[in-house]
Parts: C-alpha cells; structure tokens; sequence
C-alpha cells in the first residue's frame, strides 16, 4: 500500500446520520437561543444575528472549513466536522487552518453578545 492509501484510509471517517442530525441541531439551538436573547431587546437585531452566526457556522467553518470531503465515506459537505469540531476536544484533525483562525471569533460572538444581554 503506497502512502498516499495510507493517508485516504487514516483521515476516513462515517458520519452517522443520528450524530449529523443531534449535533448540527444542537448548533442551531445555540444559535437560536442567541438570536432569541437579542431580538427581546430589539427584533431586528436577532434576525441579524441568526442570519450573521448561521452564515459564519453553517457556510463559512461547515463548508469551506471542510478540506477532506474525499476521504470521508458519507460526504456530508462539512456537516459531519462541525459537531466534532464544537463538542469534541479533537474535533480540529482535518480542518482548514484559515477555519482554525477563525472559530474563536465565531464561538465568542455565538457566546458574548447573547450573555450580556441576558446579564443586562
């Protein structure tokens, strides 16, 4: 088996569709709960922050964050990694650095803004 198999089976994985569903769902719960926290204080800015979160999560970190769609057994177009990626510790293997860079910024707006508002 030459290296290049070796990597392709190495970096494999199967999404099941339970796990897609539970933690992509509970994403959008989170970010749902942030938009709710935000639109008590003014609607308009709940729908910007549903639109702004789910947009950075969903598109940017989900699809464009996913580098190895070719290896994985049931491509889910980075659905599967971002599960992995917000409630595993070892969720980063596989995911583009420029994605890497980014997720502290995404976990401190789906965080911060919603918090404050609620403290407030």
């Amino acid at each position: 088996m030459n290296a290049a198999a070796e990597i392709d089976e190495r970096n494999r994985k199967d999404y099941p569709l339970s796990g897609l569903l539970l933690g992509n769902g509970l994403i959008a719960l989170w970010i749902g709960l942030g938009a709710l926290s935000c639109a008590l204080f003014y609607p308009l800015a709940g729908l910007l922050f549903f639109g702004a979160v789910a947009f950075l999560i969903f598109y940017e970190i989900g699809k464009r964050g996913c580098v190895t769609c070719y290896y994985c057994e049931t491509c889910t177009i980075g659905m599967g990694k971002l599960p992995d990626l917000f409630f595993k510790q070892k969720g980063t293997a596989n995911v583009n650095k420029k994605t890497l860079k980014l997720f502290p910024f995404v976990y401190l707006i789906l965080n911060a803004p919603p918090l404050a508002l609620i403290a407030v």
